[in-house]
């Protein structure tokens, strides 16, 4: 394979950690970005953190020997990500203008308050508002409406901000919906009849997904009386099974009250059904009976395997997406070799978390 002379340790645009440098001790250890190659001096420009973030500052850079950079390890990329973005908001904060455009839309939002209204209380009943319904709908279901919201939000967005109406917001989605999946997939063949079917399709899939949790009510059933009467002659229709601390509960009060062993139960319990044990020849005999053996009065409703749910769509657009960046070359035609190649190269986790997607979608339909 021939190496490539302007990245031939194939660091740029990677986080490194910086190891063995003798003249300047204090760097080794630090993490960086590698933003390009010096080819006259053999050495990759490596941009540091600022020493000091507080107020703004330009980016430290260094000039070094692939021999003194290490690519670091996911859990240094993640600290190294961590630390940009602070720096960032660092940065963001102690700008002027920043600050300025920050009171700004204060002000701005403030106004459109009624009176008397603080903006801080309005956006802190937003909050406990949105946190009714994550308690009460779900944080999935949430996360997923709002996927789905965000999305037509973002395809509407230039006529929203052109402040035309609702019906030419309506008229131009259909062509702004087949445009951004265009630019999306690279796919210049979809017509805006294909695309408004994908959606209409997409929410009916969501909908499904959203309602596959909710249980419907059970009708309440007969429940058996503790003080049946001897020879009553019950019918299987009109009897519920009883439980285990209702069968001890007749046998407590016969006993307490003088009874006879068993005379608050039908004398046709056995063929009604409202208990079976395995050991009937020893049912006199407390010591010998299977209490376990017992029919329980409202046996759970079977749960439901699989299903096109909200799972089932999530995973079909994280693998998607995928196959979007993984398996398209820069002239928009699918290749199967280079998706395959791409898979190949992913991080561990990554894969790990493609196939767990793939089985999430597999399930669902067996």
């Amino acid at each position: 394979m021939a190496v490539n002379t302007d990245d031939p340790a194939g660091l740029i645009s990677k986080t490194v950690k910086i190891h063995s440098i003798a003249s300047k001790p204090e760097l080794n250890g630090q993490l960086g970005m590698v933003v390009s190659y010096i080819h006259q001096q053999g050495r990759y420009v490596v941009q540091l953190q600022p020493s000091n973030p507080v107020g703004p500052q330009a980016p430290r850079t260094i000039s070094l020997k692939d021999s003194n950079l290490a690519p670091a390890s996911y859990l240094q990329r993640t600290q190294h990500t961590i630390a940009e973005m602070k720096n960032a908001a660092n940065t963001l904060y102690n700008d002027p203008q920043t600050r300025a455009k920050v009171r700004q839309v204060y002000g701005e939002a403030q106004r459109r308050l009624p009176p008397g209204v603080k903006l801080e209380y309005a956006a802190a009943g937003i909050a406990l508002s949105l946190f009714a319904v994550v308690w009460l709908v779900g944080f999935t279901r949430c996360m997923f409406i709002g996927s789905i919201i965000g999305i037509v939000g973002a395809v509407a967005l230039p006529d929203i901000l052109a402040g035309v109406g609702p019906k030419v917001i309506a008229r131009n989605f259909p062509s702004r919906w087949r445009q951004m999946l265009v630019e999306s997939t690279g796919l210049g063949w979809i017509t805006e009849r294909m695309a408004m079917g994908g959606l209409v399709f997409l929410l009916l899939m969501s909908a499904r997904g959203l309602m596959a949790g909710v249980s419907k009510p059970q009708p309440p059933q007969s429940r058996t009386p503790f003080n049946a009467p001897v020879g009553g002659g019950l019918s299987s229709e009109s009897v519920g099974k009883w439980t285990m601390e209702e069968i001890y509960k007749m046998g407590f009060d016969d006993s307490t009250q003088g009874k006879r062993y068993l005379q608050s139960l039908p004398v046709d319990h056995d063929s009604i059904g409202h208990f079976v044990s395995k050991s009937r020849s020893t049912m006199a005999d407390e010591e010998d009976m299977d209490w376990a053996d017992y029919e329980a009065a409202n046996p759970p409703p079977p749960q439901k395997k699989g299903g096109f749910g909200i799972g089932t769509v999530m995973s079909l657009f994280a693998i998607g997406r995928v196959v979007k960046d993984m398996g398209f070359s820069a002239d928009g035609n699918f290749d199967v070799n280079l998706l395959v190649a791409n898979v190949k190269m992913m991080d561990t986790w990554k894969l790990g978390l493609l196939g767990m997607a793939i089985y999430r979608v597999v399930s669902s339909f067996l």
